[in-house]
């Protein structure tokens, strides 16, 4: 389904993505670079991403870029699961990860939990804030 079907009229969605696909209104020719001015966003959500980047410390590092200070950034990502490459997997977040990704990104968090989906698949979220510009 599309976001902007769920999505109140009142907030302005923009998509990014590797490649063309629903909800993507963006394709980016460089995945640690975001086509965006500085603090430009409310709020960075990023799912289902960090875990196919060659440089997740870079990736949470242009998030924080574009993200307006006092502002929330919500991630999620896989702490266990099969390998899917998209065109690749690299890695599975645990919670003290994002903690890590926060901290080199100057972000302060705010949330890191685990969600166990099955015997297959868990989640971890990681919710944070920009305090710092």
């Amino acid at each position: 389904g599309c976001y902007r079907d769920i999505i109140s009229p009142k907030f302005n969605y923009i998509g990014i993505d590797l490649q063309a696909g629903n909800n993507v209104d963006i394709v980016l020719e460089n995945p640690y670079i975001f086509p965006f001015e500085d603090n430009k966003f409310d709020l960075v959500i990023s799912g289902q991403c960090f875990e196919h980047s060659n440089n997740p410390f870079k990736l949470i590092k242009e998030c924080s870029r574009v993200l307006k200070t006092k502002r929330y950034f919500i991630g999620v990502a896989p702490s266990f699961g099969p390998i899917h490459g998209h065109p690749i997997d690299c890695w599975r977040i645990l919670p003290d990860g994002w903690s890590a990704l926060f901290e080199e990104a100057k972000l302060t968090k705010i949330k890191t939990y685990i969600n166990i989906k099955s015997e297959w698949w868990g989640d971890c979220w990681g919710i944070a804030q920009k305090l710092l510009k």
